[in-house]
């Protein structure tokens, strides 16, 4: 249901619906990935929280890795970021995207 209601665009009732899911079980994987994505555009640090609980269950999660390192980055924080996005660079050399954020990352910080 909060994924509908996400779908929708309807960011409120999807937190609602997501955050009740979690009231009953708080480890919901799943529900912790989507509540992180809705903070993405309203409050990175909120989503941090969120992909920081998953990264607890599952610390080689290369996609919530990288993630954190775009909260960070759109934070300012530039070395946290980079530091997250080359862990995740390192657990999955082959991934494309995950190589061209880390270089993304590391020239803006040159250029800072």
């Amino acid at each position: 249901k909060g994924v509908l209601y996400q779908q929708m665009n309807n960011t409120e009732k999807a937190i609602k619906t997501f955050k009740l899911i979690l009231s009953n079980d708080e480890n919901h994987i799943p529900t912790l990935f989507s509540l992180g994505n809705l903070y993405r555009y309203i409050d990175n640090n909120i989503a941090l929280s969120y992909f920081e609980a998953i990264l607890k269950k599952e610390p080689d999660n290369t996609e919530v890795l990288s993630l954190i390192a775009s909260c960070y980055d759109n934070l300012g924080k530039i070395n946290e970021a980079i530091s997250y996005q080359n862990k995740a660079v390192q657990i999955d050399p082959d991934n494309f995207n995950h190589k061209k954020f880390a270089q993304r990352l590391i020239e803006m910080k040159s250029q800072n």
